[in-house]
């Protein structure tokens, strides 16, 4: 790999490489119902909404998600409202975040079916009791966002 010091023969004869990579919160499956990925723009909401789209079944599906202020949201909640899942929306654990409650309003114009809980936990645990016993819950909108939720899914799930 150019520029990084790691020869690609040294990939190939120990086979490893991509392969074996693991990058955290970016469409990870944490635990057997729950996918965390780091999305925080436009882009990376698309890539993560085909993802779901394609490997998460619809049926007691839910979305919980948290954006900075800064960000596209409002193009973003089209895309995870086109997801046709409820939508538990929580505050990003950072000090760029001014408020969730803007995001909420913003998600809520295009998805009937969005909720607003600021406290990440009690957020979490509302999002995991409506996915129910054999829903999933995926986490997006932030990579902030995507390493609490991380922890607290290993701590109380």
């Amino acid at each position: 790999i150019v520029g990084y010091g790691v020869h690609d023969e040294i990939l190939v004869i120990r086979g490893e490489g991509m392969e074996g990579a693991n990058w955290k919160c970016r469409f990870e499956r944490v635990t057997l119902r729950v996918i965390i990925d780091g999305a925080h723009n436009y882009k990376g909401i698309s890539a993560f909404c085909q993802s779901v789209a394609s490997f998460v079944p619809q049926k007691d599906r839910v979305l919980l998600v948290g954006m900075l202020n800064d960000k596209d949201f409002e193009n973003s909640a089209k895309l995870l409202a086109e997801l046709n899942s409820p939508i538990v929306v929580t505050d990003v654990p950072s000090y760029r975040q001014t408020s969730g409650e803007n995001v909420y309003e913003c998600i809520k114009k295009f998805c009937s079916q969005a909720i607003y809980e600021p406290d990440n936990r009690k957020a979490l645990k509302k999002a995991m009791a409506m996915a129910g016993d054999e829903g999933f819950l995926c986490i997006a909108g932030s990579l902030y966002l995507a390493g609490a939720m991380r922890t607290k899914v290993k701590e109380d799930f």
